[in-house]
């Protein structure tokens, strides 16, 4: 149910807007909870485009959290591609080529994938492909990376 604000905001020139506008809001207001375009209580409000900002921010957060709950992962502006050591993995790759060993633009992939905890393969794809440039190699056509010549 919604409760109508009664009291009115002091200035306080030290405090923004939004800071005032926040102390005024009390546990049992409606505030980002119940907002609604339609509702006369709601466009009567001081704090009607406020609440809105709220009201979506607060359901964008309930969307994230039903992700991670349903699929276990992240979105992908909340990837991990920074922890991942790039110089230990291109040098690893490096002392593997120089060794004749096999390793594969899969192989890279899976290492990239587990440590970056993505859902999205593509994106993985993506990093795997800009860290071949970064770093100087190639795919054969049987899939093995090698060193640019």
């Amino acid at each position: 149910m919604r409760v109508t604000k009664t009291e009115n905001p002091k200035i306080n020139n030290r405090l923004s807007i939004i800071q005032q506008t926040m102390q005024l809001i009390k546990e049992g207001d409606c505030f980002g909870k119940e907002w609604s375009i339609t509702d006369p209580s709601c466009t009567r409000c001081s704090v009607f485009l406020l609440c809105a900002a709220q009201f979506d921010r607060l359901g964008l957060e309930a969307k994230k959290a039903k992700h991670r709950t349903d699929f276990g992962k992240q979105y992908i502006d909340e990837n991990k591609f920074a922890t991942i050591p790039k110089d230990s993995i291109a040098d690893s790759i490096k002392m593997l080529i120089a060794t004749d060993k096999l390793i594969t633009f899969d192989n890279l992939v899976s290492v990239v994938d587990q440590a970056a905890n993505v859902a999205d393969k593509m994106l993985v794809n993506i990093w795997c492909n800009s860290f071949m440039i970064e770093y100087g190699f190639i795919k054969t056509e049987d899939g093995r990376l090698q060193n640019k010549i």
